[in-house]
């Protein structure tokens, strides 16, 4: 599953763009887990891929139509997030400067 993990990435930052909210609320929670699960010393490999994930998942959030009254899938993305961001210094970098007009 290690070499098959950016694949993974892309395709669940694929699925986020989903109009089904249940596919994104399912999403959320397989790319979650496997970012809890993956058992490489680093994610520079996934980089490319976990900051096209964190694009979808900017995206996503920001679809108040797709949410509205969805507070579990809200939940569920706003955990992945963190999940992605957790001891990865790389990625949150990029989140930094990528979404610095956000901060400021």
């Amino acid at each position: 599953m290690q070499n098959h993990g950016p694949e993974i990435v892309r395709f669940c930052a694929q699925s986020l763009s989903s109009s089904n909210v249940k596919v994104v609320y399912h999403t959320a929670i397989y790319l979650f887990n496997f970012i809890l699960c993956w058992t490489a010393d680093s994610k520079k490999a996934l980089l490319p891929s976990l900051q096209h994930a964190m694009k979808a998942l900017d995206e996503v959030l920001n679809d108040r139509d797709l949410l509205e009254d969805q507070d579990d899938t809200l939940v569920c993305l706003l955990i992945c997030e963190c999940r992605l961001l957790y001891c990865n210094k790389e990625l949150c970098t990029w989140v930094e400067e990528e979404f610095k007009l956000f901060f400021v």
